[in-house]
């Protein structure tokens, strides 16, 4: 057996609307895949801390994240 963890973002955004009905301050909720890592080991916090650490510095977002939250499905 081997263990991942898919890092995903979710965060508001500035809708545009359409051609036909142009938003006006309308947010959306967006999720996106920006990691899927292989977790060798055992998954101590700091070791999977790193991993999160090295997935949102690559997405250049780790100044812009506010919460995090982990969740393990065996």
């Amino acid at each position: 057996m081997r263990s991942y963890a898919a890092v995903t973002a979710h965060y508001l955004s500035q809708s545009t609307g359409s051609k036909d009905r142009p938003a006006q301050g309308t947010l959306e909720l967006r999720s996106a895949l920006i990691g899927f890592l292989p977790i060798p080991g055992r998954h101590f916090a700091q070791d999977l801390a790193k991993g999160l650490v090295y997935v949102t510095d690559r997405a250049g977002i780790t100044n812009k994240v506010r919460l995090l939250t982990i969740q393990s499905i065996l």
